[in-house]
C-alpha cells in the first residue's frame, strides 16, 4: 500500500510521530511518501496513494483534505 504522510513541520511532536509511523509502515512493507502541504501542488506527491495519514492539528487536516480530495485519497 502507498501511504501519503502529511505532517505539520513546525510541531516537533507531530514530526516525531510521523518519523515513527513512517518507519513502522515501511517495516510492514508499505511505501510512504512525504507530502508538503505548504506547496500549491501538494497533492502531486500523493498521486497513486491508497490512503493519507495526517499528523498535526485541525488546519493540517483541512489542508490535507483539500489536497487529497481531487485525487480521491481517503484520510
Amino acid at each position: 500500500m502507498k501511504v501519503a504522510l502529511c505532517v505539520r513541520p513546525d510541531r516537533p511532536d507531530a514530526v516525531r510521530a510521523a518519523r515513527d509511523a513512517a518507519a513502522r509502515m515501511r517495516k510492514a512493507g508499505h511505501e510512504v511518501v512525504d507530502v508538503n502541504l505548504d506547496t500549491p501542488s501538494a497533492g502531486a506527491g500523493a498521486k497513486g496513494a491508497t490512503i493519507a495519514c495526517i499528523l498535526g492539528g485541525d488546519g493540517t487536516m483541512l489542508r490535507a483534505a483539500r489536497a487529497m480530495s481531487p485525487l480521491g485519497i481517503p484520510l
